[in-house]
Formats: structure tokens, C-alpha cells, sequence
């Protein structure tokens, strides 16, 4: 019994140190850093890393003992859970290799409100950003400039999330 308390709290903890680093990830795209620090931000990278490793070492410590112990029964499930866990984070850290940040000058051509995006054309071809309700409401489509900062995977180049937009004109 003890040994399934310790299990559920250090699965809760995991828990609520990845909710802490996505919450941060996803204010940190836009320079929040009134909760998180930037030196905590800088210390909340290495979550992701730290995680995927002890989650593989507790799978292998499960999957030895299962073996030792010939009774599958008995850990199957958590050994299962971490599998999918370690197979979830490391897909997790390929996909964030993956993420490049662009910044360049340009100007809006069409704004998707119910969408909440904006369509700028970079190189002949059009991208498409997600943006936040609040920054929709300060683009214009009439030729002024914006100085754009924006995150895109690297398998899906025309396609991205707006970081940072400041009027140029």
C-alpha cells in the first residue's frame, strides 16, 4: 500500500511540475515573466529533460523487477503508464527541436478574427499566424508595417504562433 502512495504522489508531482513548465513555456513566448522569473524560466527548461530521464530509469527499475520477480501482474499497468509517458516526452522534446523563432518586417494582408489569426505574405507565400484576441485587435490591413517575432515548426514552415508584434510605420 505504501508503495502505491509513493507511486501516485511522484505521478502527481511529475504532474504539476510539466502543468508549472507548459504554463511558463506558454507565457515566456510572449516575455511574461511576471510570475515566473527569467532566471525560474531558464530553470524550467531543464524540466522536460530531468523528466523524460527519470521517467526512463523508474521504467527500467519496473521493467528488472517484473523480470526478477516473474510477475507481470503486479507492476504491469504502471510499467505500461511509464512506456507511454517516456514515449509521450521524448516526442514531446523532438517536436520543441523542431520549433525555430523568425523575426522579419512585414505587413498584414488578411485577419481571421473567428479564427484568430493573421495571414502575412513572407516570400511569395502566404503564413499563417495565431495570435492572441487582444493583438488581433491592433492589426490593420491598410500597409502598415510590423516588426514580427514568431514561433513555426519546422514541418509545418507556413503555418506559426505571433511572439511579438510591434508597429513599424
Amino acid at each position: 500500500m505504501r508503495e502505491k502512495i509513493i507511486t501516485a504522489l511522484s505521478l502527481m508531482i511529475g504532474l504539476i511540475f510539466w502543468i508549472l513548465y507548459l504554463c511558463d513555456s506558454e507565457m515566456s513566448r510572449y516575455g511574461i515573466y511576471t510570475i515566473f522569473s527569467y532566471k525560474t524560466h531558464e530553470m524550467m527548461a531543464l524540466i522536460p529533460f530531468l523528466s523524460i530521464i527519470i521517467t526512463a530509469i523508474w521504467f527500467l527499475y519496473k521493467l528488472i523487477k517484473i523480470i526478477k520477480e516473474k510477475n507481470i501482474k503486479s507492476h504491469l499497468f504502471l510499467v505500461i503508464l511509464l512506456f507511454v509517458l517516456c514515449t509521450a516526452q521524448t516526442n514531446y522534446i523532438l517536436n520543441e527541436s523542431q520549433t525555430v523563432v523568425t523575426s522579419f518586417v512585414t505587413s498584414v494582408e488578411r485577419i481571421e478574427t473567428d479564427k484568430m489569426l493573421i495571414v502575412i505574405n513572407s516570400n511569395g507565400n502566404d503564413l499563417i499566424l495565431e495570435c492572441p484576441q487582444v493583438v488581433l485587435e491592433v492589426f490593420k490591413t491598410d500597409g502598415t508595417e510590423y516588426g514580427i517575432t514568431y514561433e513555426w515548426n519546422k514541418r509545418n514552415p507556413n503555418h506559426g504562433k505571433l511572439c511579438i508584434a510591434q508597429c513599424i510605420n
